[in-house]
């Protein structure tokens, strides 16, 4: 009788420090997506970006690019992405460049 007295007190407490350890995991659940939220940048389109778009030339016609917009984004202060999109008065076409890679490629539909 009295080992399962034992038994039953060991399972009561076992239920209990289950039960803790999930309230502790759900509270750093919820102060994860909250620290994610905070440090998360805003994304969307922009004619003030953050970095100034350049003067750039057309790799085509070697014509002067206008810019149009920019996309800024990131994961976080250290990781942030900034895409600008410009077009050639000639009609060569759409063009995009990525200061963090210094990469102008042309934009394909």
């Amino acid at each position: 009788m009295r080992a399962k007295h034992q038994s039953n007190e060991v399972r009561a407490r076992a239920e209990q420090q289950v039960a803790r350890g999930g309230a502790v995991v759900g509270r750093i659940a919820r102060q994860r997506s909250r620290l994610t939220l905070k440090s998360a940048l805003p994304r969307g389109d922009t004619v003030v970006p953050p970095i100034p778009p350049r003067s750039l030339r057309c790799p085509l016609c070697d014509g002067a690019l206008t810019y149009r917009r920019s996309h800024v984004g990131g994961v976080n202060v250290n990781n942030r992405e900034q895409w600008d999109y410009f077009e050639c008065p000639r009609s060569c076409g759409r063009f995009v460049y990525r200061p963090r890679t210094k990469k102008l490629r042309r934009e394909t539909d």
